[in-house]
């Protein structure tokens, strides 16, 4: 089971004290990601193939990229909608991204001309209700930042264009090779926050001093022995800082697994 999770934050507990809940602690407001080890997570080998545990040793380490695609998944924004339909270009402010056209009907419901109708800022808390395969996300005031990823995959997946053909489009994310990641995404640094990967043009990732970098060029590489080890599950997990959440922010998260006795990755 290759999937990457988040794993649920802890919610605000009501207290004594009524209409005040309590606080979070510092790690508990963090982002934490959890993934089985190669071989686990109830996947049966096929039929006539080499079990799991013939082409791996059992000792890994793990390298975790990150890169912020809010900006290619865009936005369905109130804004947005009207400035398309004054064919006014307002695309610093709100991008119209990879997956605009699946928030138009039959999916979602019309926005007129006004920029009234079902699931915009005045119906939004019907919107889940009356049109649940309707990607639109809204933050708890009803302005729309963002498209849900998980119901866009649904509309996709079975198509001729799936949500993978995005994600494989070398001129966007090229995050679905170790090469590719390396090459383009960003990745979590020696103190699990995120560490923004120089361009090319300026040296990529040999041209952090180590004293910014301690891990040196190659990254630092977490040890299982590192990581959260959940035994009801099986799964690993590691807390990610530094993620922005200020626009309902959009991040595709890879991890890497090397094999340390054969160096495979």
């Amino acid at each position: 089971n290759r999937e990457v999770r988040v794993r649920p934050r802890e919610v605000l507990v009501a207290t004594a004290l009524d209409g005040f809940v309590s606080s979070l602690t510092d790690n508990q407001s963090k982002t934490e990601i959890e993934w089985y080890p190669p071989g686990k997570g109830g996947v049966a080998p096929t039929e006539g193939g080499c079990p799991w545990s013939a082409n791996i040793s059992g000792t890994f380490s793990y390298q975790v990229y990150v890169q912020e695609i809010t900006d290619f998944v865009g936005t369905s924004g109130l804004d947005y909608t009207r400035s398309i339909l004054a064919n006014e270009n307002i695309n610093w402010l709100f991008p119209p991204g990879d997956f605009v056209d699946i928030i138009k009907p039959p999916i979602c419901p019309p926005v007129y001309q006004d920029g009234t109708g079902q699931c915009t800022s005045g119906t939004c808390r019907v919107c889940p209700i009356d049109y649940p395969g309707c990607p639109k996300e809204f933050l708890t005031n009803c302005t729309e930042v963002a498209v849900n990823l998980a119901k866009i995959k649904k509309h996709l997946n079975g198509t001729t264009k799936p949500l993978e053909s995005f994600m494989k489009n070398p001129h966007r994310y090229t995050t679905w090779t170790t090469c590719g990641l390396v090459g383009t995404s960003n990745r979590l640094s020696v103190k699990k926050k995120v560490e923004v990967r120089p361009a090319d043009a300026d040296g990529g990732w040999a041209s952090i001093p180590p004293s910014l970098n301690p891990a040196g060029e190659a990254g630092i590489w977490w040890t299982q022995a590192e990581l959260t080890t959940h035994e009801e599950t099986g799964r690993v997990s590691i807390r990610i800082e530094g993620l922005e959440e200020g626009r309902n922010n959009v991040f595709l998260v890879n991890v890497v697994v090397r094999d340390d006795v054969t160096g495979e990755r």
